[in-house]
């Protein structure tokens, strides 16, 4: 899951907890459970404990608007326990989609702005969903879902192929479930938080 996760399609290739770099950089955020913080800037901000997930985010998303940034050190190495199951992963990942309305809904187009990625395949699944509807009324639109439903598995199945270069060919099969169990679970995650809550 962590080798599908450091992909474009799995983390947007700018996430600083699943992208290994070689050289310090500045990330757009970074979970807690892997940061260090200044005092002054812990003390003075506070995370909102309303969020049962994406504290950290939306931790990180007030420091940015204060101008803080953060530094992602190759050296530093974190160990997580992944999720041994892909029904695991798609309830931590509908979790994740879940927080991530919440702090569109607290921080509005900035906080859209912050998730960009998440966004994107949110909107795009949506869509998907929407012209699939459609297109059992008219046909016509059937097509189109089609040519999408393909594309994005394409992608998919590329970006699985990409990950040969860092690990085995049984990897690179496994990447393609589990992006799309990602993509699905956080998009009904950010959905089902816009409608309800």
């Amino acid at each position: 899951m962590a080798c599908a996760e450091s992909s474009f399609m799995g983390g947007g290739g700018i996430s600083g907890q699943t992208t290994i770099q070689t050289k310090p950089r500045i990330i757009n955020s970074i979970p807690n459970c892997n940061a260090l913080y200044r005092k002054e800037c812990w003390l003075c901000n506070r995370q909102d404990e309303s969020f049962l997930k994406g504290q950290d985010a939306e931790f990180n998303l007030r420091l940015t608007r204060q101008g803080w940034k953060y530094l992602q050190i190759p050296g530093a190495q974190v160990i997580h326990k992944r999720e041994t199951s892909l029904l695991l992963y798609a309830g931590k990942m509908f979790r994740y989609g879940r927080a991530a309305s919440h702090i569109i809904k607290k921080h509005g187009l900035w906080g859209i702005k912050r998730y960009w990625y998440s966004v994107g395949i949110t909107l795009f699944f949506t869509a998907l969903t929407g012209l699939s509807f459609i297109a059992l009324v008219k046909k016509r639109h059937s097509l189109l879902v089609s040519l999408l439903g393909c594309l994005y598995l394409l992608t998919l199945a590329a970006t699985g192929i990409l990950q040969i270069r860092k690990k085995s060919l049984t990897v690179c099969f496994m990447a393609i479930p589990v992006l799309l169990v990602q993509h699905i679970s956080y998009t009904i995650g950010v959905i089902i938080g816009l409608i309800s809550d």
